[in-house]
């Protein structure tokens, strides 16, 4: 039986994380052990044990004596994400050919080609950004090789630091359905090859634009 100090730390590690991943705690932003062991009602053991996680992990930086700030997102960090996931997640993608069901393969079709023009900018980028997020893992959930899993896991969370950052501007969003519309296509087809090409296809595009983004 998992003890309340477990849980509550586990809380904490949760929810520190979740604001890195979506922006609420930015780059290079502080994070206050003090304020977190008012929000989560705990000592500052299991804060600092969380943060240590999250170093691990990459998602903040520790100075001893003077704080902890969060991540800064690098193209060091870009190129590098890109570069697994350009060796990963084609061969991971085509593996679990057939094995998502087809009923939500049609429904989050559809969804992505919903008109949304009467939404507003951060709201089609929520939308976007909230499906293309669902696809992703709803792939990785079907991955039976737990090492490839696991590292993916880091991969999609620091990734998706990197969608938030972008979605400052939508265009790409708009751009990008044709190409999760094609993924689905082909795994509706049970086509592994097309599976594999469309994958490619769209990390290509999401390279280019994430790269434009952030080179200015």
């Amino acid at each position: 039986m998992v003890s309340k100090a477990a849980e509550k730390k586990l809380l904490a590690y949760k929810t520190i994380k979740e604001k890195i991943l979506n922006g609420e705690l930015k780059p290079l932003g502080d994070i206050s052990e003090e304020a977190l062991m008012k929000e989560f009602g705990i000592s500052r053991t299991p804060i600092r044990e969380s943060i240590q996680r999250l170093e691990k992990e990459g998602f903040v930086y520790i100075y001893p004596r003077k704080g902890t700030i969060v991540a800064d997102i690098t193209l060091d960090l870009i190129h590098q994400i890109y570069e697994t996931r350009f060796l990963v997640e084609p061969y991971m993608s085509k593996s679990i050919c057939g094995r998502l069901d087809r009923e939500w393969l049609e429904d989050i079709k559809k969804r992505f080609l919903v008109d949304l023009t009467q939404m507003d900018k951060k709201e089609q980028v929520k939308y976007y950004t909230n499906l293309d997020r669902e696809l992703h893992e709803a792939i990785l959930d079907k991955v039976e090789n737990r090492f490839v899993k696991q590292l993916m896991i880091n991969i999609t969370d620091h990734n998706q630091r990197i969608r938030i950052k972008t979605a400052e501007d939508n265009t790409f969003y708009i751009d990008e359905i044709a190409g999760h519309v094609e993924i689905i296509d082909a795994y509706l087809a049970e086509d592994p090859e097309r599976i594999e090409k469309a994958l490619i296809a769209h990390l290509e595009a999401s390279k280019r634009y994430t790269l434009k983004y952030f080179i200015k």
